[in-house]
């Protein structure tokens, strides 16, 4: 999975090189009065929904709004979600290297997941539509509600699992004391 991140990313990054060295006449953005479209030569497409866009504006250009989708998915989307698996994977061989899950780092970085979700539920959407508004559509846009209810909840029910987590390395503290 983090590979999988990974790999978007670079191909977000080339994507986003060609396009910027590429004259404005040779790109072709689709619009068929519900989305944008614009088909990369070398992978992938960008897609961009009538929620993320402000519908009363037109677009300043094409390459400025593939580039502002190209890289506000990079930047917005695709980073804090690699972040999120670099932290998880971090605690997973912390807990197979110790063979105790009971360790305050681990529950420090189960924490820390929490938090990331938390800031992706809460800013991802809202970031992600006003960069592109900004630098594909120069205008402020941010759709009611930005945020992500789902990312919110997994967010809370990790930072609960991470507050058992501490309670438990207390727990295993004390029991050690014991013995």
């Amino acid at each position: 999975m983090i590979l999988f991140y990974v790999l978007k990313i670079v191909i977000g990054v080339v994507n986003s090189v060609y396009v910027a060295g590429t004259p404005q006449e040779d790109i072709n953005v689709e619009f068929n009065g519900y989305e944008y479209r614009y088909d990369f030569p070398f992978a992938g497409y960008m897609k961009l929904g009538h929620d993320y866009y402000p519908g009363y504006v037109q677009p300043v250009s094409g390459k400025s709004l593939v580039l502002a989708v190209s890289v506000m998915g990079s930047l917005a989307m695709d980073l804090p979600v690699l972040v999120l698996l670099l932290y998880g994977r971090r605690a997973l061989r912390r807990i197979a290297r110790e063979r105790s899950p009971f360790l305050p780092e681990t529950a420090k970085d189960i924490r820390r997941i929490g938090q990331i979700l938390l800031l992706i539920g809460f800013l991802q959407k809202g970031i992600f539509q006003a960069g592109v508004a900004e630098i594909g559509f120069h205008t402020y846009y941010v759709d009611n509600p930005f945020f992500n209810g789902s990312w919110i909840c997994v967010g809370f029910l990790v930072l609960l699992i991470g507050n058992v987590f501490e309670t438990g390395c207390e727990l295993q503290a004390e029991a050690d004391q014991t013995l």
